[in-house]
Order: C-alpha cells, then sequence, then structure tokens
C-alpha cells in the first residue's frame, strides 16, 4: 500500500513538473513571440519615421528650390538675406551681396523661344553656382532672369574676384541647340561691407540694385560696385 502511494505521489509529481515545464515553455514561447512582434513593430515604425523625415526634407527643400533652374529661390534669397545680414551686424564682418541680370534676355526669348530660355536659365544658374569655390556662397533666382549670390565674410575686393569669375564663366559658356552656337552674357552689380545698421539690408539691396543699373549703363557683360558705407554715391 505504501508503495502504491509513493507511486502515485511520484506519478503525480513528475506530471506536474511537466506540466509546468509546459507552461515555462509556453510562457517562453509567448514572451518570445511577443518580443518578435515588438522588434517587427519597431522596425516598421522606424521605417515609417524615416520615411516620413525624408519626405518632410524633400519638402523642406522644395519649398527653397526654384522649380526651372534648381537654384535656391526668391523666398529663400529674402531669409538668408536678412539672416546673413544680422549675423554680419552681429559680428562686425564683412557681407557681399551680387545682383546678376542676363543680357537682353527679353530678345534672345523673342528670337529663340521661351523653351531655349528655359534651357539658358538652367545652364547659367548651374554654370554660376559652379564658379563659387565655398559651400556657404549661394546662387539665388529672384526672378524672370535675374539671379542673386550671397557672400558671407566677403569684402569688396573678394566679391569683385568673384563677380568676374561667374561673369567670365557666363560669356565662356557654349550653348548649342538644333546646330546653332549661342551665347548670352551678365551684367552684375555688387554691394560689400560691414554692416552698421541693424535690420538696413534693404539699403544694402539698394545699393547692389543701383550699381547692376550701372553695368548696363556701361554697355552691359560688366560688374560695377558700391561699398556699404553711409550715403557715399560712388560706383566704381
Amino acid at each position: 500500500m505504501i508503495f502504491q502511494v509513493l507511486v502515485l505521489a511520484i506519478s503525480l509529481a513528475e506530471r506536474h513538473n511537466r506540466e509546468r515545464i509546459a507552461r515555462m515553455q509556453t510562457q517562453e514561447k509567448i514572451i518570445s513571440l511577443q518580443q518578435e512582434a515588438n522588434e517587427a513593430l519597431d522596425k516598421k515604425v522606424k521605417e515609417r519615421t524615416e520615411d516620413l523625415e525624408q519626405l518632410n526634407s524633400k519638402l523642406q527643400e522644395e519649398t527653397i528650390t526654384d522649380a526651372l533652374t534648381r537654384v535656391r529661390n526668391r523666398r529663400y534669397f529674402d531669409q538668408r538675406f536678412f539672416s546673413l545680414y544680422q549675423d554680419a551686424f552681429r559680428q562686425h564682418t564683412s557681407l557681399a551681396l551680387l545682383l546678376m541680370d542676363i543680357d537682353h534676355f527679353k530678345k534672345f526669348n523673342d528670337v529663340h523661344g521661351h523653351h531655349v530660355g528655359d534651357l539658358v536659365l538652367q545652364q547659367v544658374a548651374q554654370t554660376m553656382q559652379d564658379a563659387l569655390k565655398r559651400p556657404s556662397d549661394t546662387v539665388y533666382r529672384s526672378g524672370g532672369e535675374e539671379f542673386a549670390i550671397l557672400l558671407p565674410n566677403t569684402d569688396i575686393s573678394g566679391a569683385l574676384q568673384v563677380a568676374e569669375t561667374v561673369r567670365n564663366a557666363i560669356a565662356n559658356l557654349s550653348l548649342r541647340h538644333q546646330n546653332e552656337e549661342l551665347s548670352v552674357t551678365i551684367s552684375i552689380g555688387v554691394c560689400a561691407g560691414i554692416p552698421h545698421i541693424r535690420n538696413y539690408q534693404e539699403f544694402m539691396y539698394q545699393r547692389a540694385d543701383k550699381a547692376l543699373y550701372a553695368a548696363k549703363a556701361a554697355g552691359r557683360n560688366c560688374v560695377r560696385s558700391m561699398t556699404l558705407l553711409g550715403h557715399h554715391d560712388e560706383i566704381s
């Protein structure tokens, strides 16, 4: 009788142990499946977040990029000009602004058509950007055939060197359309100096624009400049 009880007790203990092991294995399996599900969910969330970040970055890029030429647009120019002017004012460093027009572009469009004109705008914009050496120097399309370049930490001498480099690059640009070789030139107005008045970037823009008109009046395909010194109106 005692032996039978022992056998039964051992059998029950073994059964209980097997059930306990089975429960533990089931729990471990559930935990493993849950971990796998969590990892899969985390991966999906991470991928979705990265996709959204890339999309947001692309959308932000599009808002500051000119659709035709792929250089920065007028909206971004206004933002950067304000920001760089304030930086130059606070740090007492020189800032340069170049304003550029493609010479006789309306006539060019009338003769060759707007499609060719668009191709020229694209090549001119890319050539301008390629002519710049520093990552901080950027070309902006401010409208139509008008472009601008902002040069932080650049005095009038440095700005004139950049302007001549850009002007020369455009003058030597070879444009071909239907076996016809075309060429364009640009006029450039430069203003550079250390800002001494906060929030007065419009004055700097006006002086660069005045220099641009002087370049046009001088026969085009040239550079004229004004310094950012009070109301000194000498154009060189």
